[in-house]
This record gives C-alpha cells, sequence and structure tokens, in this order.
C-alpha cells in the first residue's frame, strides 16, 4: 500500500505503471488503514497533477464521467480545504457531461455514480444568504451597521465560524460564533465607521473567512453591498452610534422584566441642535407604540452624547420588537432620516412560572382572638406562557395541625400576569402560629422554578379584653342517634369559652328548624356555672315521647338575648341536621299465606306460611304471631310463635306446622301479629289477615 511510483503514483499491481483509476481508489481508503499521511499526499500530488484544464479528470486527454466522479469522491476523503477549488471545478466539470436525455455518458453505471457525486455531499455548508445596511446613504463619520444572516447545512454542529467585514481589502471588522447549530440560522451585524470617507464605496461580507472548514459549496460565502457617504454640513444630521449599542436582554424568559440598552448618538453636522429626544419604544402587533423611556437633550456641533436606557417590560407575545429612536416625532429636519433608529428584535423563551412573595402579602397590623380580619395577597406568573389551572391556597398551622382558610382555582393565568386575592379570617385561639401562602400545590404545572410557589410567616394573635362562648356544628351530638319517633331523645352542645375571660352565667335556646315558618321553640337551658378560660360545658336538653320522623334540623343557640359582651357575636349558634326513624308498623295480609296442601285435609297434617312484614322505620321487637281457624264468628287458636326482631322495611316467613282440626265447618284461617297490642305502633288496623279455604272431607275418595 505504501509502494509509490516516482511519480507517486500506484498501479493495479506492484510496481506496475502508475494508473489515474487505481490510485483514486487507493486514496479513497488508504489513510483509513495505514494513517500515513506521506504516502496520502503524493497519492494527492499525483491526482492533482493529472486534472485537466476544464476541471475534469481522465486517463487521456478527454475528461470521463468515471474519473472526474472518482477525483471528487477521492479527494473529499482527505477532508483537507486545500482541495475545495479543484473539487468545485471537477464538480463543475461533471454537471456539464450530462447529456440532453438526462444521462452521463447514456450509462447507468455512470449517471449513477454522477447523481451520487453531485447530490449526496455530506460536507457542511455556509451560507451567507443576505447582508443589508442600517443606511445605504450615510454622513461622513456615521457608524453604519452592516446585517448579515448566515445559515448552517448541516446535522454536525460549526464551530468557531467568522464572519468578516471587508473595506478595500482590509479587514474592519468580524464576528466569531463559537458554535452554530445543525441546519441553523444565525444573524448578527458588523459595524463600519465612515469617518474621514466620502462617495461611493463596496463593502464585503466573507463567512468562513480562509476556508477553515470544507465544505460543500464554497461560492455562497461572500457577498458585497453598496455604500454611498457624503461629506458633512452645517444641516443637521443625529445618527445611532452602532460601535456603542449594548442591550440585555438578547431573549426574554420572564414576564415582566427589566430591558436595559447603552448607545451614543452624535450630531454630524456643525451647528447645535437643540431638544433632541431619544426614546425606547415598544412596538405593538397591531403596529400601536408605547414609550417605554425618553430623554430629551441639546447637542452642540459634532458633539456625541451616551444614553443609557433601563425599563420594564410587562407584556410580549412570540418576540418583542422595540426601537431604539432619535427625534421620533420627526421635528428636526436631517438630511437623512433614514438612520434614526435602531430596531430590536427579542425571542421569546416559553416558560412559565407561578410564585408568591411576602412582599406580596397584606397582613393586618394586627390579629385579635376573636375579631374578624382580612388579608389581601398578590400571586404572579411570571413566565412567557399562560399556566393552565392551579390551585392557590391558604393554610393555617397551628400546634395540632392545619386548616384550610382560603382554596381557589384559577382556570388559566397569562405570562406577567399578577392576581390579587382577598379572604377574611376570625383567629380561634391566641399565640403564636404561621400562615403558608402556596400556589399550585402539589407542582401540577411545569415551571422553570418550583422552589418560589409558596411562602410561610409567622403571626401572633393577641388575647382578647372580652369573653366569647363560642359552638361549632360539630359541637352538638344527639342520642340516640338516629332518633326514634315515641321515645326519649337527648340534645347535648358543647359551648366553649376560647377567651381569656370568665363567661358569666348564660343561656342556651333549644329550637326546631321549621321550614317555611319561625323556628319552634324547644327549650331554654341556663348553664349552671360560668365557664372559665378556655374551658368548656355540656349543655343538655331531653325531648321526651317524641312526635317527630323523617329528616328534622336542630339549632342551639348560645346567649340569645346577647346578654353576655362577647368580642364576636357570630359564632353562638349551630345547626344538626338529624334522622328520626318512625315508629315500627307490623302487618300481615292473605296473599302472604301459603298453604301445603294447598287445599286442608280433614284431621291432617298442614303446613302453613305467613309473611309479616315490618313497614315503619324503628325495628319490630318480639311480635308475637298466632294462627286461628274460623267457623263461623267463632276463632279457635292453633299456632302461635314469637318473631324476635323484624327491620324497618323489612319481612319475615314464619312456618307452622299442626293437625288441621276434623271440622267441617272451618270456612278460613286468621293470622293475627301483636294480639293485644302491646307494641307501639303506626297503625293497628293491619295486624290480622283471613284467607278463605275450603276443605277435603274425603267424601269423593
Amino acid at each position: 500500500l505504501n509502494q509509490n511510483n516516482a511519480d507517486f503514483g500506484v498501479g493495479y499491481t506492484s510496481k506496475g505503471k502508475s494508473a489515474l483509476s487505481s490510485s483514486l481508489l487507493l486514496l479513497s481508503t488508504l489513510y483509513d488503514l495505514t494513517q500515513n499521511a506521506q504516502t496520502e499526499q503524493m497519492l494527492v500530488d499525483y491526482i492533482l497533477n493529472r486534472q485537466l484544464p476544464g476541471g475534469g479528470f481522465g486517463a487521456g486527454d478527454v475528461a470521463t464521467v468515471h474519473e472526474t466522479a472518482m477525483a471528487i469522491e477521492a479527494l473529499l476523503s482527505t477532508n483537507s480545504q486545500n482541495h475545495s477549488q479543484v473539487i468545485n471545478d471537477a464538480k463543475t466539470k461533471l454537471a456539464s457531461m450530462q447529456s440532453v436525455d438526462g444521462s452521463f455518458e447514456g450509462s447507468v453505471y455512470s449517471t449513477a455514480l454522477a447523481l451520487q457525486v453531485l447530490f449526496n455531499d455530506l460536507r457542511p455548508n455556509l451560507s451567507l444568504n443576505s447582508i443589508d445596511l442600517s443606511n445605504s446613504q450615510a454622513i461622513s463619520g456615521e457608524q453604519v451597521a452592516v446585517y448579515f444572516d448566515v445559515s448552517h447545512i448541516n446535522n454536525d454542529v460549526a464551530v468557531d465560524i467568522s464572519v468578516t467585514l471587508y473595506f478595500e481589502q482590509q479587514v474592519v471588522s468580524s464576528e466569531l460564533f463559537s458554535q452554530i447549530a445543525p441546519n441553523q440560522t444565525v444573524s448578527g451585524y458588523l459595524v463600519f465607521d465612515t469617518d474621514g470617507i466620502v462617495g461611493e464605496h463596496i463593502l464585503t461580507v466573507v463567512v468562513d473567512d480562509g476556508d477553515l472548514l470544507s465544505e460543500s459549496n464554497e461560492a455562497d460565502n461572500e457577498l458585497e453591498v453598496s455604500l454611498d457617504i457624503q461629506a458633512q454640513s452645517s444641516a443637521p444630521e443625529l445618527v445611532i452610534d452602532w460601535s456603542t449599542l449594548n442591550y440585555q436582554p438578547k431573549v426574554f424568559d420572564a414576564l415582566p422584566f427589566n430591558f436595559s440598552s447603552d448607545f451614543s448618538v452624535s450630531n454630524l453636522s456643525n451647528s447645535e441642535i437643540n431638544d433632541v429626544k431619544v426614546s425606547l419604544i415598544k412596538l405593538n402587533d397591531d403596529s400601536s407604540r408605547v414609550e417605554l423611556q425618553s430623554f430629551t437633550e441639546n447637542f452642540s456641533a459634532n458633539e456625541t452624547r451616551p444614553f443609557d436606557f433601563d425599563a420594564v417590560v410587562n407584556n410580549a407575545n412570540d418576540e418583542l420588537n422595540l426601537l431604539l429612536i432619535i427625534d421620533p416625532e420627526n421635528t428636526i429636519a436631517e438630511v437623512n432620516e433614514q438612520n434614526n433608529q435602531v430596531a430590536l428584535i427579542l425571542p421569546k423563551q416559553p416558560s412559565i412560572d407561578l410564585s408568591i412573595i411576602s412582599a406580596q402579602i397584606s397582613l393586618p397590623g394586627q390579629f385579635v382572638l376573636g375579631q374578624q380580619s382580612s388579608t389581601t395577597f398578590e400571586f404572579t406568573n411570571s413566565g412567557t406562557e399562560s399556566a393552565p389551572i392551579f390551585n392557590v391556597k391558604v393554610l393555617y398551622h397551628d400546634s395540632v395541625g392545619q386548616q384550610e382558610l382560603y382554596s381557589s382555582l384559577i382556570l388559566a393565568m397569562d405570562g406577567g400576569e399578577t392576581l390579587s386575592r382577598q379572604f377574611f379570617w376570625v383567629p380561634p385561639q391566641s399565640g403564636e402560629f404561621t400562615l403558608e401562602f402556596v400556589v399550585d400545590q402539589g407542582n401540577i404545572v411545569p415551571e422553570v422554578n418550583e422552589a418560589n410557589n409558596g411562602i410561610t410567616l409567622p403571626i401572633t394573635v393577641v388575647a382578647n379584653g372580652f369573653t366569647n362562648l363560642v359552638m361549632n356544628d360539630t359541637d352538638i351530638s344527639i342520642n340516640p342517634d338516629p332518633g326514634l319517633t315515641g321515645q326519649l331523645l337527648t340534645i347535648n352542645a358543647l359551648v366553649k369559652n376560647n377567651s381569656n375571660v370568665s363567661s358569666g352565667l348564660f343561656d342556651v335556646n333549644f329550637y326546631q328548624q321549621v321550614p317555611g315558618s319561625a323556628n319552634e321553640l324547644i327549650n331554654t337551658v341556663t348553664a349552671n356555672a360560668s365557664i372559665a378560660p378556655a374551658g368548656e360545658a355540656n349543655i343538655i336538653t331531653q325531648l321526651n315521647d317524641l312526635d317527630l320522623s323523617g329528616d328534622v334540623a336542630f339549632i342551639v343557640e348560645i346567649d340569645p338575648a346577647d346578654a353576655i359582651v362577647e368580642f364576636n357575636e357570630n359564632d353562638n349558634v349551630g345547626f344538626k341536621d338529624f334522622q328520626i326513624l318512625n315508629k315500627p308498623d307490623a302487618t300481615v295480609s292473605s296473599g302472604g299465606f301459603a298453604l301445603t296442601p294447598s287445599v286442608p285435609v280433614l284431621g291432617s297434617e298442614l303446613n302453613v306460611e305467613v309473611v309479616t312484614a315490618n313497614i315503619g322505620e324503628q325495628q319490630l321487637l318480639n311480635a308475637e304471631l298466632k294462627i286461628y281457624t274460623q267457623s263461623g264468628d267463632q276463632l279457635t287458636e292453633v299456632a302461635s310463635q314469637i318473631i324476635p326482631v323484624i327491620d324497618g322495611g323489612q319481612a319475615h316467613s314464619s312456618v307452622f306446622n299442626f293437625i288441621f282440626p276434623n271440622d267441617p265447618t272451618i270456612t278460613a284461617l286468621v293470622a293475627e301479629v301483636d294480639y293485644g297490642n302491646l307494641i307501639d305502633e303506626i297503625s293497628e288496623v293491619n295486624n290480622q289477615a283471613t284467607l278463605l279455604i275450603g276443605n277435603q272431607d274425603r267424601s269423593f275418595y
């Protein structure tokens, strides 16, 4: 592999006559096999010496598709920028060899090889898409910005890519991009100082100056633009000094955010200019303008003044368009009105960031036990995107646990938006506690920062100089539960004193709520003793022989006449929804009989099944069920059973077995439950049922 001939080429056999095709084949694989740079360079020199005047390659004096395509591939395999011109010339020659029918040399093989070389070049390509001037008719001494767009076509990152500005073959400005992402377009500008220059001139911008990156196309790396420079005069002319322009940020990922910029403005005239306004303006989507900040200054002849802007941007959509502009109303007649502004575009980086901080919380001057106070708080989405549905909560923490004081769902919140909420609270105890304010509890919304979603503040609740009696709905208990119609009902109210002052004696009223009417007073109970600070007492009343049923609401009111001066009169009432079960109600019916046999046989065994139903709500206990035979008006008991229990709304089946009397005058069977009405029921008229029967006297057998 390393045995080159004297002309640096190789043949198809060892020491054979050098051939272009064999040398091309070897060059394509040599370095990967041997890493012998010297031999590789010898082959390159041999191949370069065989390039024909038209740019192609061939074994003789005529370029062929095969040798030209192979030469391009072989030289590309060296990854050397030194061969770019040779490769480009060879590509131009190869493309010109296409026949009118689209083929190359009429051969499928040659056509496929040419297409592969011409269109499958995997090297990267940097393309200088466009250049433009901030002012194509400048005044001498003006700083002119040369805008450019560079595209990088490749799947790998391009590193250390330069963009260079030339004037009269001299470098005047350059910018280095440390990296350009795959298939990305980058933009920027270079500054050209026209001081001391007049007339029409050509500026040249070159990307990858020196061709440090091996590209598939080196012909699209350079563009030119014409600049006309006029001499200064006494006529007013104000310009922005591009060389001094700085601004931050370049992209925005939060709302609101601070935008800052510093630059200089020059008076390029021989006369003074007064009342010059310089503004920072935000352009809205509807083309309207919002002035964020402005300065007004006087300029002496040929004076340059610096300006520093610092403004808050509260809202923006997909991108932020800003103008740094001199004389925005065009009140000053200038030589050139086209060079008075710089347009800045800040792309948006999507983000959501919900936050709440202590500065956004307004607590009352003092929390007082038992006194209602209001708290106002704000929370912000400082991201750039709308936040979807999330919760907002305020939690009160004491030594026992926590209590939710406020909760709300926010359906959506725009980027940069701040919302305000208020809640009212009556502290239930004095001492040291904390209030926790939290947005998006559980971190349901993905955010750039989850650490600023909540804040906990210490609070002190001071004691009150008045007493206070308090009772919640949960402080009312009733026994039995559920209640039972016709029986004793006991209502217990737990009354608490959450103050530092004894309560004194007080009354408690017990009511039954009557829909559509005034509440019915059940009883008034006077406490037999004062309740000590932080103490409690049970106040009890009883209802005998209760004549209520169904769903009932009881109300308990402490100190109904407000005889005691309390620091909170709004916590003296409790409500209790309660169910009272109606009495039991036993019933039997003729449809509840079942006989076996269906027609009794005189003197033979008879099975009788009777269903007893409890159509009341309370349990039916120890009900006696009797079976009679009926002959005329005479009832004769033949069997009985005690039914231990039938729940409300349930039924019980009783089975009786006895010898049917040998009495052909029997015409019916009678079932009776609760003989003597020993059980207190809703109704006593449904306790007996009669079943008419026939009987077999064997006269037909």
